[in-house]
């Protein structure tokens, strides 16, 4: 099932450790040094993995592939939900380099 971006949903999907998990995840498995920030966009699919993701505004190739990587390489997320059902769901996040 997929969702449209005006579908609205139960319960939103999240990372078991919280957005403060995301970013500790980020932190031990992402390895680059860029500047500014880096937009992306990814879906958690029924079963809580994350796929389809992309960069929308990135850095360089190298950043942007590794990036993609680490959230390719999540563990499972809770799936969001709509009537009581797992559903997919679109996410963005932006990455701040400092």
């Amino acid at each position: 099932m997929s969702l449209s971006k005006n579908d609205s949903l139960d319960r939103y999907p999240m990372f078991p450790a919280g957005i403060n998990g995301i970013s500790q995840h980020m932190n031990h498995n992402l390895y680059v040094r860029c500047s500014g920030q880096i937009f992306i966009t990814y879906v958690v699919n029924v079963d809580g993995y994350t796929e389809e993701v992309k960069v929308i505004e990135g850095y360089s190739t190298t950043v942007d592939n590794a990036i993609k990587k680490v959230f390719e390489d999540m563990p499972r997320w809770i799936p969001a939900m709509k009537d009581s059902v797992p559903v997919k769901a679109s996410m963005f996040y932006t990455i701040y380099c400092f």
